[in-house]
């Protein structure tokens, strides 16, 4: 495997929404490219609340070794992350990301997803998706299903 090109992606920071740069990384492994993108980035609750069966001198003793679980004040940092798989079959996008003002993550998420920003940034149209591929049925995964006007 070898690393390709490192680029930047926009995403939402914490509730403030403020806007940053945050990297996206291209690997690939012969003919196929797989490009991380992040579709939002923020602040969850604090760290032992999430994770209530880890002893709380655990996880508050882990931010040393793992800082980028951890936002400011020992809250949980949540990234939810999408792939875009290019093969030479086509173009495939694994997982939507929490979706727009009007998914159903902006019931919990304290601001919508970027994932149509991330992707245009390397150049992807929602027309050069050929499939979609969701890795499981939460809806910071699919929410980016569909948009505004209920389309996929």
């Amino acid at each position: 495997m070898s690393l390709g090109t490192i680029g930047a992606a926009v995403v939402l920071g914490g509730p403030g929404g403020t806007v940053a740069d945050m990297p996206h990384v291209d690997r690939t492994v012969g003919n196929v490219q797989v490009t991380a993108l992040i579709d939002a980035d923020f602040p969850a609750g604090p760290i032992v609340e999430a994770f209530p069966d880890v002893a709380a001198e655990e996880l508050l003793a882990s931010a040393a070794t793992d800082p980028g679980v951890y936002a400011p004040g020992d809250e949980w940092r949540l990234r939810v992350r999408a792939w875009v798989v290019r093969h030479p079959e086509g173009l495939l996008l694994m997982d939507t990301g929490i979706g727009g003002p009007s998914s159903p993550s902006q019931a919990w998420a304290p601001v919508p997803g970027v994932l149509p920003d991330a992707l245009n940034e390397i150049g992807v149209a929602p027309h050069h998706v050929d499939t979609v591929v969701i890795s499981h049925v939460h809806d910071d995964h699919v929410g980016g299903l569909l948009d505004e006007d209920g389309r996929p």
